[in-house]
């Protein structure tokens, strides 16, 4: 590898890790995500108030995050990951192996 490749490889994973940061940190207790990181209350419309801050269920976010940690997880192998994926919600297929 030459200088180059390697500083574009080192911006890259800084990219991808602040990615997998931001998913880590928006994502609730329970395991689901808001509709809208980092949260906010002020978005109420005609009156009613906001509801930004609830679970997201009607999109695929909660189903793409947890796929994303699996491939992650898969991938780089960090423990941090699995422990951040809804253990009911998402299983590791029997005998994949990481890459």
């Amino acid at each position: 590898m030459n200088r180059r490749s390697i500083l574009a490889f080192k911006f890259n994973f800084m990219v991808f890790d602040k990615a997998i940061a931001f998913i880590l940190e928006s994502q609730y207790p329970l395991g689901g995500w808001p509709q809208r990181y980092p949260l906010k209350y002020e978005y109420s419309k005609n009156g009613n108030p906001d509801y930004t801050s609830y679970y997201t269920f009607n999109d695929d976010v909660i189903w793409e995050n947890i796929n994303f940690l699996i491939q992650c997880y898969l991938t780089l192998g960090e423990e941090r990951l699995l422990v951040s994926i809804p253990q009911r919600s998402a299983r590791i297929p029997p005998g994949t192996s990481r890459r």
